[in-house]
């Protein structure tokens, strides 16, 4: 592929997204931009705990956009570990902006498989309802946009499904 990619996923919490990112970093050697990191920033900066506080929120979204932005001049391949479910539209004129195309990949998991994740996390449930609506808005809106649906299978299945998309996504 001779234009440059970025790999994107959109999804809830918990849904294994920064996983899947991580594995996909070392098996085909992209960098990779860890919102969490970002999120701790901004809180510890603010001092706030609640990264969904408004003025937190703001501060979160324009770093993200800015170290997005310098990882894009690079023109190389990279992996955003986030998801994109409510930014996507500013997220994909970015990258076609810079001349990058994408491989999004959806995490798109049941609530009752959702519910056991949270669970063996020690997420609350309570916000499931409102992510769920959120992805189910994006995928309503770009599901054109998405290279990949993943549903519930077993973490592995769900590795391997991913590498495997990105390999033939590489190669075309």
């Amino acid at each position: 592929m001779s234009k440059p990619f970025a790999v994107v996923f959109a999804g809830v919490p918990a849904s294994s997204k920064k996983a899947i990112a991580h594995y996909l970093s070392c098996k085909f050697g992209l960098p990779i931009l860890s919102h969490d990191t970002i999120r701790n920033e901004v809180k510890e900066d603010l001092l706030i705990n609640d990264i969904n506080d408004p003025q937190a929120l703001q501060e979160y979204n324009k770093r993200s956009a800015e170290r997005r932005g310098e990882m894009l001049e690079s023109s190389k391949p990279v992996i955003f570990a986030s998801s994109v479910d409510r930014q996507w539209e500013n997220q994909k004129k970015q990258l076609a902006d810079k001349g990058y195309s994408w491989y999004l990949i959806s995490l798109d998991l049941s609530k009752p498989f959702l519910e056991k994740l949270f669970a063996a996390k020690g997420y609350q449930t309570s916000n499931l309802d409102n992510y769920l609506k959120q992805h189910e808005d994006f995928l309503r809106n770009y599901y054109q946009d998405v290279n990949l649906s993943i549903t519930d299978d077993s973490f592995s299945q769900r590795l391997t499904l991913a590498a495997d998309g990105l390999q033939k996504f590489i190669a075309s």
